[in-house]
């Protein structure tokens, strides 16, 4: 156990030789170690009442108004409440997610604190809202200090995710494990990527503009999890099926992370969203979020490094949908969506409403759940070997699960008999169903290929 005099976790100096400059923009030069190899396991802890700190503790002196002097933060500290408390364990979960680095909490006392400790002080610089002390054998690395007066600058926030103390206590955890402002230092991150959207770590929420938005990033960004990682490794991750929820009304501004499992992102609401599940690329999910310019920000879900998210669901707006080329399941819902796929054996649900569906390669599949007359979906490019699947629950008279009896196909303007329930008109590319062959009851145009294309009953699947 670390004590109010020394730590009990050792530390290692870094070198950023060999790794990328962006990555190494963010590593500040040490880090903690435990002998372990890379990955970590630390304590924290909240200084309250009269809490213990060696003589001599931080780098900053105070000065009070009747002209006493001392060294340190902790000669006018506050204890966090149980909430905020409760913020920061969110903030150092946050960086456990991504990373291989564990936190315990720890009750203080006069020989035990944490490595890294959390307060509120009014020893700080002018034009911070806190300060944090990097990786050190000193017993002041690791802790995080909060000023009084700008740490609760978005009222009744309570370290509310997506609040900018919520990103403040992110950044600092940040600088107490070893990572640096990225603009500091040598090397420095481009300035295209010095913002929010790729780093914690930043001064600014946007290229080129100040570091004001109406919602702020909830967890380590790109080159956060990358220079994290080179420090402790990589952690396990929501290894299981995951699904990830996103509803159009409410605002997000994440970075993906996820080890494992048949993962799904899920789309709620009437908002038009863009989802591409190839990693590294931004989603559009929620609602915009706003920059003190006037300028927003709309795609601020980012696929993670070495995540892979396998589908992917739509809601009832207008969508468009990428895969990955993992094999994936792209389900359009409601609206007039485009599902694209890439390499891999794609399932592409159109749902209700006229969709456009391209596999892209593979052996794909495409999906007609809904009863005819609920939209024309149209198949830009099918080709030998895919399946168009229809399910019997909505498309009667096909027989039964497998693939489509011939009896029940035809090729034509019209059914030909009783039992042509599926017709095909390759000149237009359109496809039929009929629900009593050639009896009354018309037909339903339900999807269309590019004129010519090659159909046949064995192009079909009930299911």
């Amino acid at each position: 156990m670390s004590s109010p005099t020394s730590h009990s976790i050792g530390v290692k100096s870094v070198g950023t030789a060999g790794i990328d400059q962006s990555t190494a923009a963010l590593i500040a030069g040490t880090k903690w170690d435990d002998g372990g190899g890379p990955a970590v396991a630390l304590t924290y802890s909240f200084p309250s009442g009269t809490a213990y700190f060696k003589n001599g503790y931080g780098d900053y002196a105070f000065t009070s108004k009747d002209g006493f002097s001392g060294d340190g933060e902790f000669h006018s500290f506050y204890a966090l409440t149980t909430t905020e408390k409760a913020g920061i364990a969110a903030a150092l979960g946050a960086w456990a997610a991504v990373a291989n680095v564990t936190f315990t909490e720890v009750a203080e006392s006069s020989t035990v604190v944490g490595e890294l400790r959390f307060a509120v002080t009014d020893v700080a610089s002018k034009n911070e809202s806190a300060h944090a002390y990097f990786p050190s054998y000193d017993p002041v690395g690791g802790d995080v200090w909060f000023k009084n007066g700008e740490w609760h600058t978005s009222p009744g926030s309570n370290l509310r995710k997506g609040s900018y103390d919520y990103l403040t206590a992110i950044h600092e955890i940040g600088h107490a494990l070893g990572l640096k402002h990225p603009h500091q230092g040598s090397p420095k991150l481009s300035a295209a990527k010095d913002n929010y959207s790729y780093t914690v770590m930043s001064y600014k929420a946007h290229k080129g503009g100040d570091n004001y938005a109406d919602y702020y990033p909830t967890t380590p960004m790109w080159f956060d999890i990358l220079a994290m990682q080179k420090l402790y490794g990589k952690a396990s991750h929501n290894p299981g099926d995951t699904t990830y929820t996103y509803h159009s009304n409410q605002q997000y501004w994440e970075t993906i992370c996820d080890t494992g499992g048949n993962d799904t992102i899920v789309s709620v609401g009437k908002a038009d969203v863009s989802i591409n599940l190839a990693i590294g690329h931004w989603n559009k999910l929620g609602r915009k979020i706003d920059f003190g310019d006037g300028s927003t920000r709309a795609k601020a879900v980012m696929i993670g490094p070495d995540t892979d998210i396998e589908n992917a669901t739509g809601g009832k707006g207008d969508d468009l949908i990428k895969g990955n080329g993992l094999g994936n399941t792209l389900k359009g819902s409601d609206g007039r969506d485009v599902l694209k796929g890439k390499n891999g054996n794609d399932k592409l649900f159109g749902g209700d409403d006229s969709d456009k569906l391209n596999g892209g390669k593979g052996q794909d599949q495409y999906v007609f759940k809904e009863k005819p007359g609920n939209g024309v979906d149209t198949i830009t490019k099918f080709q030998s070997g895919e399946t168009i699947a229809l399910d019997k629950n909505a498309f009667s008279g096909i027989g039964d699960e497998g693939p489509l009896a011939s009896k029940y196909f035809t090729m034509g303007a019209k059914a030909k008999d009783a039992d042509d329930h599926i017709i095909y008109k390759r000149g237009s590319g359109d496809i039929f169903h009929d629900a009593d062959g050639s009896g009354k009851a018309g037909k339903e145009l339900f999807a269309h290929v590019k004129p010519g294309t090659s159909l046949h009953a064995d192009d079909f699947m009930v299911i």
